[in-house]
């Protein structure tokens, strides 16, 4: 157990926060579980490391070899021989319990550098699950873009097709022709191209107006073969279904916009984990420099 200090920086080197894989070039593969992942999972077994320090085991002085009997000429005891021999094995026994902590201390400073790199590797998994969770994020975000973009135009195509939907079955030839007799001009607005194609200005083919006036009907337009009020309960069964949508877009955006998160809180939890790298480096230069100091103080003693 006897080593210099001088030798730390020579170890601290062959110590890395790395693990062979990173000083290599190589990437690490992680794969996880969904089942431990999710919120019903148990809690994960205590991870023991590798050495683990139990409790060192300290040396007594029965422990303690007795020292060679004397000589004949020597074997009067006397208070000084006495003495020696006491000292002697006090110094013994304080020589043993030093070399004990010194053992211990490389089992603890080789258990801390494995807690750190334990460390490291689960900071590493992490980063790997929030680069993962990025990539799914932008696609995410991109799909539900290109979804509101579509919803919404077809919200603005239901919405106009709805507003017009009255002024398609109510407008008449007879008030186009009013309004040619008596010369005024129609108005340009949101129904102004509702009279070309509204159903009351479609004329019948001529075989059918005379087919309806043979059955004793008069039949002019589309408007006259249309069922009025059948069409005017589909059309309000596809407004509550197309306000239900409406509710139920709003609730699933809502939820989208919950778990997406906001960029602010999204790089926050980003620095947040790059925070806690720099952390596991500085423990792990601690280790470094304070255990491996303390170690070789106590070795060197």
């Amino acid at each position: 157990s006897n080593k210099s200090s001088g030798d730390s920086s020579d170890q601290r080197q062959q110590y890395s926060i790395l693990g062979p894989t990173e000083r290599s070039g190589s990437k690490r593969l992680f794969l996880f579980s969904k089942r431990a992942l999710s919120e019903g999972a148990p809690e994960p077994p205590i991870c023991t490391l590798d050495p683990s320090p139990d409790p060192l085991t300290m040396p007594t002085l029965s422990d303690m070899p007795t020292p060679p009997p004397a000589v004949p000429s020597e074997s009067k005891a006397t208070p000084l021989r006495m003495a020696l021999e006491v000292y002697e094995r006090q110094f013994m026994l304080d020589m043993a319990k030093g070399r004990t902590y010194a053992d211990g201390a490389d089992l603890r400073l080789a258990a801390c550098r494995k807690c750190v790199s334990e460390q490291a590797v689960i900071a590493y998994a992490l980063r790997a699950a929030v680069s993962n969770l990025a990539d799914h994020r932008a696609g995410a975000s991109r799909e539900r873009s290109e979804f509101r973009s579509e919803f919404m135009d077809a919200e603005s195509s239901h919405y106009m097709l709805f507003k017009k939907f009255e002024a398609r079955l109510s407008w008449s030839g007879e008030s186009v022709e009013g309004e040619r007799e008596s010369g005024t001009q129609s108005t340009i607005g949101p129904t102004s191209g509702i009279k070309s194609d509204s159903l009351g200005n479609i004329p019948l083919h001529p075989s059918l107006v005379s087919a309806a006036r043979s059955a004793g009907r008069v039949m002019e337009s589309l408007l006259d073969a249309v069922p009025l009020e059948r069409e005017r309960a589909w059309a309000g069964k596809c407004q509550s279904a197309r306000e239900r949508l409406a509710t139920s877009f709003q609730e699933l955006d809502s939820a989208f916009a919950s778990a997406l998160g906001t960029s602010v809180s999204w790089n926050d939890e980003v620095q947040g984990d790059l925070n806690c790298e720099e952390a596991i480096k500085s423990l792990f230069a601690e280790v470094e420099e304070v255990g491996v100091r303390i170690r070789n103080a106590q070795a060197e003693r």
